[in-house]
């Protein structure tokens, strides 16, 4: 299972694990599209692969997707949190401006508290 598997380094990572033999769950949080592309690629190299929508910063999310992957792929042998949040306007980490923090809330639970969950 690979969170955050639809784009970039996520699909990648993805690809990988199924040329080496996996059947994959992947999630994404906003581009089904490019989701369905990553699966479909897997799909391409004879192994089976779903997309679930599942946003990293809601444990119930995270929870659920575990549980609708193991339904339809068996246990999971292998998880890969990719899915994260990162760049300027992740200020979290130096936020001392009290109107900097409105703009970070969120991001901690998916950066920080969702590899736990």
């Amino acid at each position: 299972m690979v969170f955050g598997g639809s784009r970039g380094i996520g699909a990648a990572i993805a690809t990988r694990l199924a040329r080496d033999g996996f059947d994959l769950a992947l999630t994404y949080v906003s581009q089904p599209d490019r989701a369905a592309e990553v699966v479909e690629a897997i799909n391409g190299l004879g192994r089976s692969a779903i997309a679930i929508k599942a946003d990293n910063a809601d444990a119930c999310a995270i929870t659920g997707a575990v549980a609708h992957a193991g339904d339809r792929l068996g246990m999971l042998g292998v998880v890969v949190v990719n899915a994260g949040l990162a760049g300027p306007r992740l200020g979290w980490i130096r936020a001392v401006q009290h109107d900097r923090q409105r703009e970070t809330d969120g991001k901690p639970d998916q950066n920080v508290k969702s590899p736990e969950i």
